[in-house]
C-alpha cells in the first residue's frame, strides 16, 4: 500500500468499547457561588489527552430552583487570570433539568472534539444564584486534574482542588489490515510495518 499519512491512519475500523477517564474522588460539597463555569484542567499525565471525547459525567445537585440553562463546555487558553476561548459545547439542558436536591451523577453528550493538553473540561450555567452545587475533592494535590473557576469577570486555577467527574471517550480505533502490511507514505518517505492488531511500525527513514 502506499499515500499520506493521513490515508494510512484512516485505514481504521472500530475497536475497543469506550473509554473512561475519571477524577472520580471526593465528596466534599461546593456552591457555586458567583462562579458560572467550573470544571477542571486536563493536565500533564492525564489519559484523555489527544482522545475524541463523547461524553462528560458530572456530580451536581441543585438547591431551590435554578433557571436558564447548563451546558458541558471545553475552555482552551491561559487560567491563570487570562481570557479563555470555550472551543466547544457539549450539550445545553434547560435548568432545573432534573437535577434534585442529592448528588446526581450527570451525563452531558454531544458531537465528538478531540482533548488537548491544558483544556479545561466543566460546566457552565447563566443562572448567578447559587443554586447549583458541584461535588469535589478540595485537598486532591494532582497535575493531572485542577479544578478551574470562572465568576463571568476572572478565571482562576485552584491547585489542590478537583471536580470530581467522569470525561468518557470514543472507541479507540485500529487498522482493519492483515499482519505485515507495508504502507509506503509518500509525503514523508518513510515505509511502516502493520503487526497484524494496533501498530504501525516504522521500517525504513
Amino acid at each position: 500500500l502506499w499515500g499520506t499519512n493521513a490515508e494510512r491512519l484512516a485505514l481504521t475500523t472500530t475497536g475497543t468499547p469506550e473509554v473512561s477517564h475519571s477524577q472520580d474522588t471526593g465528596t466534599n460539597d461546593s456552591g457555586a457561588g458567583n462562579n458560572n463555569v467550573l470544571g477542571n484542567r486536563i493536565g500533564t499525565g492525564n489519559s484523555a489527552i489527544g482522545t475524541t471525547v463523547i461524553k462528560v459525567q458530572f456530580y451536581l445537585k441543585k438547591t431551590g430552583t435554578p433557571t436558564g440553562t447548563m451546558s458541558a463546555v471545553v475552555y482552551r487558553g491561559d487560567f491563570y487570570g487570562g481570557t479563555p476561548t470555550k472551543v466547544h459545547t457539549l450539550e445545553e439542558q434547560t435548568l432545573p433539568a432534573d437535577l434534585t436536591d442529592s448528588f446526581t451523577l450527570y451525563t452531558f453528550e454531544g458531537s465528538n472534539f478531540e482533548i488537548l493538553e491544558n483544556d479545561m473540561i466543566g460546566v457552565e450555567w447563566n443562572d448567578l444564584s447559587g443554586s447549583i452545587h458541584i461535588q469535589e475533592n478540595a485537598s486532591l494535590t494532582d497535575a493531572e486534574w485542577i479544578m478551574v473557576e470562572y465568576n463571568a469577570t476572572n478565571w482562576s486555577l485552584n491547585t489542590g482542588r478537583a471536580m470530581r467527574m467522569i470525561v468518557i471517550s470514543a472507541p479507540i480505533v485500529y487498522p482493519n489490515l492483515p499482519n505485515g502490511t507495508i504502507f509506503n507514505e509518500t509525503d514523508a518517505y518513510k515505509y511502516f510495518m502493520f503487526d497484524g492488531t494496533d501498530t504501525w511500525n516504522q521500517m525504513v527513514s
